[in-house]
């Protein structure tokens, strides 16, 4: 999905309301209902891609996700036609490259450090899977990399969890929030292509997802999500540097 041409004023400030709608324009492939893995392994096929945060927090929880082939690295790294880790984990790192074989990694902070294999290649596409809503400023987190691998990276995919996720609206109706104790920001479409925008990048399009996987035996609600992707939990978006 993407935005009208009419709304683009707002999302880089020339324009200003306080209560504007915003009515996205859908194609075809907003109506699968599918999982983020799903879609950013169908976008990356045969692809260069640097991914940051490729560890996914634990040793444990990488060979958890890895069995249930929820393991993002993993997936990327087989449709890719190459795919560059990075993450600031160092024993994640090192368990990838010498107990999973993972050898195209490396760690470093890719804010601060000089990682030789980015600059050493072009790229075309730098993920950053469920990272943003950790950062403390989105917007100096995403201008900094920008100005960092400008050149070296033609566009950016960003996935976050959706604010407006059917879960999210079911809590709120108990009186209750679930969410990752780390998080500091729920994002939607809109917030998530204004942060990127204010950051230098130019929002390209927007797919809506299911953070994990679509079980088949959920008719009922696949049906239900397919005619209605702003109430899937996750969004990506892939933006031009």
């Amino acid at each position: 999905m993407q935005f009208r041409d009419q709304d683009l004023p707002f999302l880089t400030g020339t324009e200003f309301t306080s209560g504007r709608t915003f009515d996205f324009v859908f194609d075809n492939l907003d109506r699968k209902h599918r999982s983020r893995i799903d879609w950013l392994v169908d976008i990356c096929r045969d692809k260069t891609v640097v991914h940051i945060g490729c560890v996914d927090h634990t040793p444990e929880i990488i060979e958890h996700k890895r069995q249930r082939r929820k393991w993002l690295h993993a997936e990327l790294a087989t449709s890719a036609r190459r795919c560059f880790g990075v993450d600031i984990q160092a024993e994640g790192i090192h368990f990838m490259r010498n107990k999973l074989g993972y050898a195209d990694v490396a760690v470093g902070d890719a804010l601060k450090d000089d990682i030789s294999e980015i600059f050493a290649a072009n790229w075309d596409f730098l993920v950053l899977g469920e990272v943003l809503e950790h950062t403390d400023n989105p917007v100096q987190f995403l201008e900094a990399l920008r100005r960092r691998y400008a050149g070296r990276v033609r566009q950016i995919i960003i996935t976050v969890p959706h604010a407006f996720t059917s879960n999210n609206m079911r809590a709120a109706k108990r009186g209750q929030e679930t969410i990752n104790s780390d998080h500091r920001y729920w994002f939607t479409p809109y917030t998530l292509a204004k942060v990127a925008t204010r950051a230098g990048f130019v929002p390209r399009e927007i797919r809506m997802c299911r953070q994990g996987i679509v079980k088949r035996r959920s008719v009922l609600k696949n049906s239900y999500l397919s005619r209605h992707p702003l109430l899937r939990s996750d969004i990506i978006l892939i933006a031009d540097f």
